[in-house]
């Protein structure tokens, strides 16, 4: 309990299950994604960070590592139309489906504009759509972009190719007053209810693409185990790292020559003023 106790100080309990979410869309292996893990936390652990901004933090380095891996990352499931994707793509997909995250957040821990967010969920899964209909095999007409429609009135919103106002609408970035224009004009257009609920089988269609965690708990409940001793370890030698770096710089023969010489300048100094 004290060791458990000691980890919910480094990761919340939720964050860490968000983590092996996120390193489930980044590594295909269950033993890459636990040390992968293991490995940022550890690093990120000791930093004087608040859990909140420690847990946006790993999730930033586990797309990194998983982008420096490249294909390694997911080599078990290179042919996956998931994994045909790039990093960021499958992390941006995890964090709005799987774990329900804003555009906000998941600008945050990629560095990026909201906007970008927008544009970079919406290439992520019309290229997926497609990926999975050409492994699928499926007829004529499975390539069509889903959601996708042009304003049939001039009453209808834009329809921007890069990020439409129907994923908008469905991942509920809107502003209080787009959500309601949106769903007054939907009452009245048959047109965009249409758009909108292709929009919405593609969302629904994706989730099963998404892979879940499938990290080994017993595996991972002693890594933890392992990672708290670890870093408590450390933080006690970090404790009184700088006292001991100094007695050792001062039990150094060049430093007592040093100390020797500055303490026969000063009594000298000291006579002469006399």
């Amino acid at each position: 309990m004290e060791k458990l106790n000691f980890v919910n100080t480094i990761v919340r309990p939720e964050d860490l299950e968000s983590l092996k979410e996120v390193a489930a869309s980044l590594f295909s292996e269950p033993e890459t994604q636990s040390q992968s893990l293991l490995d940022t936390l550890a690093t990120l652990g000791l930093m004087d960070l608040t859990p909140e901004r420690r847990a946006l933090k790993a999730a930033t380095a586990l797309v990194n590592r998983a982008e420096n891996q490249g294909v390694s990352a997911f080599k078990s499931k290179v042919g996956s139309p998931f994994f045909r994707l790039s990093a960021k793509q499958r992390f941006v997909l995890m964090g709005l489906h799987r774990l329900k995250w804003s555009y906000a957040r998941i600008a945050d821990c990629l560095g990026i504009e909201i906007t970008s967010v927008a544009e970079l969920a919406w290439l992520a899964r019309i290229t997926l759509q497609m990926s999975m209909a050409t492994s699928e095999k499926s007829g004529p007409g499975s390539n069509r972009v889903a959601g996708s429609g042009l304003a049939s009135h001039s009453s209808c919103p834009e329809f921007v190719s890069s990020s439409p106002w129907t994923q908008k609408f469905l991942d509920e970035e809107c502003t209080v007053r787009e959500r309601t224009f949106l769903q007054n004009h939907l009452m009245v257009c048959d047109s965009c209810r249409m758009v909108l609920g292709r929009a919405r089988k593609l969302l629904f269609d994706l989730e099963i693409a998404i892979p879940k965690h499938n990290i080994d708990e017993s595996i991972e409940l002693d890594s933890i185990s392992n990672l708290a001793d670890s870093m408590r370890a450390r933080k006690v030698v970090g404790r009184f790292g700088f006292w001991n770096d100094l007695l050792r710089f001062l039990n150094r023969v060049d430093t007592k020559l040093l100390l020797f010489a500055l303490g026969a300048l000063l009594v000298f100094w000291f006579s002469t003023k006399v």
